[in-house]
C-alpha cells in the first residue's frame, strides 16, 4: 500500500511573522511559504530575522508525526490521517508547515486541510504546503490533525519533513523554539492484511519467542526491515536466514521488503 514517501513536514509558529504588527506577514494567519525546514532544502522560522534566539532542535521539546497507514506504507489514491504533535513545556502557541516530497524534492499526493482544525493549504512553484491557519493557543502541547491523499501511481520514496515552532506567546520572536522531524513511508500493492498470508515464504516458529528462521525468500528481495504494529522500524537491512527480536517486547511485527518482492509477513512474539 505504501511506497517510500519522502514527506517533508515543517512546523512553524510565526509569533513575529504572524502576530507582530510590524511584520510584513502581519496580515496573514498563515506562515510564509518555503519554511518547511532544512530537510526540505528550505528555511525555517528559526533562521534569518525570525525566531532565531534559540538553536534549532534544542530545549527538550518534541515534534511527532503519526501516519495512520498500516506498516507506514501507502496505496494509490488512498487517503490517510496525519497527526502532528508539538510539545514543549511552557509553550503557549503552536504552528507548523509541511510538505510531502519524493526523492527529487517534488510534491507528491495532496494534503486535505480543515479550517475547523486550524489548517490551511498554500501552493507555489509546484510545491504544496500544509500549515497552521491561525496558530493555536494551548499549554505545553498541541496536536494538529489533517489528511493526505496518496498519488495515483507509485511515487517511490516519500518523506515528510517538519519544522515546528513552539512559541512562548509573548508576541515576539524571542524565546521561541523551533523543532524539525521527518517520516518516510513506502509503496505497496497490498490492499489489506488479508494478503499477508498469501506467500510461499516460511518463517518459523511463528508465533515464537523472538528468534525466527526464514526460508524461500525471493531472489529479488532486498532491503528487508521489521516494523511493529504501530509502524515503527525495529530492524533494518536484515540479511541471512534468521531474525532475532528476543529483546523486543511481545506483540505483533511485520517483515517488509522495500523491493516489494513479497507482501508484508506477520510475525508474532509471545
Amino acid at each position: 500500500m505504501k511506497s517510500k514517501i519522502l514527506v517533508l513536514v515543517s512546523f512553524f509558529i510565526g509569533i513575529q511573522c504572524l502576530y507582530n504588527t510590524k511584520s510584513v506577514h502581519s496580515y496573514s494567519p498563515q506562515p510564509p511559504i518555503f519554511n518547511s525546514g532544512p530537510g526540505a532544502d528550505q528555511a525555517s522560522c528559526g533562521s534569518g530575522d525570525c525566531h532565531n534566539s534559540n538553536p534549532l532542535n534544542t530545549g527538550n521539546g518534541t515534534v511527532e508525526i503519526d501516519f495512520s497507514g498500516s506498516f507506514d506504507v501507502y496505496g494509490v489514491n488512498e487517503t490517510y490521517d496525519i497527526s502532528l504533535k508539538l510539545e514543549k513545556e511552557g509553550a503557549m502557541r503552536f504552528g507548523f508547515q509541511m510538505v510531502a516530497f519524493n526523492s527529487d524534492k517534488e510534491s507528491v499526493g495532496s494534503f486535505i486541510a480543515d479550517e475547523n482544525q486550524n489548517t490551511g493549504i498554500q501552493n507555489s512553484s509546484g510545491i504544496e504546503f500544509i500549515n497552521h491557519k491561525d496558530a493555536v493557543e494551548a499549554t505545553n502541547s498541541y496536536t494538529y490533525n489533517f489528511q493526505w491523499q496518496a498519488p495515483s501511481a507509485d511515487a517511490g520514496e516519500i518523506t515528510f519533513f517538519v519544522s515546528a515552532n513552539t512559541a512562548n506567546g509573548a508576541n515576539g520572536a524571542s524565546g521561541d523554539y523551533i523543532y524539525t522531524s521527518s517520516k518516510s513511508i513506502n509503496f505497496t500493492t497490498s490492499t489489506g492484511l488479508e494478503t499477508i498470508e498469501k506467500t510461499s515464504i516460511n518463517i518459523f516458529p511463528n508465533p515464537g519467542n523472538g528468534i525466527y528462521s526464514i526460508s524461500n525468500l525471493p531472489a529479488e528481495s532486498s532491503s528487508l526491515m521489521l516494523i511493529d504494529s504501530k509502524g515503527e522500524v525495529m530492524l533494518k537491512n536484515i540479511s541471512g536466514n534468521q531474525i532475532d527480536i528476543s529483546e523486543k517486547a511481545n506483540g505483533l511485527y511485520f517483515l517488509i521488503d522495500n523491493a516489494r518482492s513479497f507482501d508484508p509477513i506477520k510475525l508474532v512474539k509471545h
